[in-house]
């Protein structure tokens, strides 16, 4: 082979290699592109992926015990018993959303909600358990039992529920 034959070679080579770092290096900004919507995804609507994975450690660990809202860091919001719906409303909306991303029994729902009571929502409370026989072997009602006893009390009957904002509904 003449010195004009390899010389052409090497520089097919030389090419060839310079296309091939390119391509690697596409390939490379392509797997961040992906692990970044990865990412997205998991956290817009892939939170059911993450979950299952979450279950199925929870369960390994903790077998069938139900840990309830321990596993997720969220501070619940208090109910003072103030005489204004929307207040109510806002408070059984965020209870909602929380529970909403929680395994968690109705019963303990309930009890989640009660320990969060202060004030006038405390003595209302006090009031449902001794006076209106709510308690079940001494276990508060399920969650949608005792959001119907406080919607009793705090949403007055003249509020049309159909033509409330949708984020406290």
């Amino acid at each position: 082979m003449d010195n004009h034959s390899t010389n052409a070679i090497l520089a097919a080579i030389e090419t060839l290699n310079h296309k091939i770092d390119s391509m690697d290096a596409k390939i490379n900004s392509l797997d961040h592109k992906v692990d970044r919507l990865e990412g997205s995804v998991s956290l817009i609507g892939g939170r059911v992926d993450i979950m299952e994975g979450y279950d199925q450690w929870n369960q390994h660990v903790n077998g069938d015990r139900d840990v309830g809202i321990n596993s997720i860091n969220i501070s619940l919001p208090t109910f003072k018993g103030e005489s204004d719906p929307e207040d109510y409303l806002s408070w059984d909306s965020s209870y909602e959303r929380i529970f909403q991303v929680s395994d968690i029994t109705e019963e303990k729902k309930s009890c989640y909600a009660i320990t969060h009571f202060e004030g006038n929502g405390n003595t209302w409370w006090d009031y449902v358990k001794r006076f209106r026989n709510v308690l079940n072997e001494g276990q508060p009602p399920p969650w949608d039992t005792l959001k119907a006893f406080m919607r009793q009390r705090y949403v007055p009957e003249s509020i049309d529920m159909r033509y409330l904002p949708s984020c406290i509904t």
